[in-house]
């Protein structure tokens, strides 16, 4: 991507797409000299697409590693939750004469020592 860059709001883009299998310097010396022809009071400036993009989203990489970690970590803090849970409502062995007859889920045996 060639820019023209000007003194107001309004930049100019001028986009060049070159072929797999170019010399680039070469080409990019006979673009510089036909930008320098045509306005010479400008700089000529380039940068390539794709380095544009990936500076661009960098930081919202960054972003989504750090946010990886933390749903990791909160995964991790609700398993060790329903741990805890699972644990404190564990009957004791002593209050099996409480069950009404025929209960036999895991739900029904953990409201009733409740």
């Amino acid at each position: 991507m060639i820019r023209r860059k000007r003194e107001s709001v309004l930049t100019g883009y001028l986009m060049v797409k070159i072929g797999p299998g170019v010399n680039l310097p070469t080409m990019l010396e006979k673009i510089k000299k036909l930008y320098e022809r045509y306005n010479p009071t400008n700089p000529f400036d380039y940068s390539f697409l794709d380095e544009d993009f990936n500076m661009r989203y960098k930081a919202e990489d960054n972003l989504a590693g750090i946010l990886n970690v933390f749903t990791g970590l909160t995964v991790l803090i609700a398993c060790l939750g329903l741990f805890g849970l699972a644990a404190f409502l564990r009957c004791p062995e002593d209050q099996g004469s409480r069950y009404p007859e025929g209960t036999g889920s895991f739900c029904t045996k953990a409201w009733c020592c409740c």
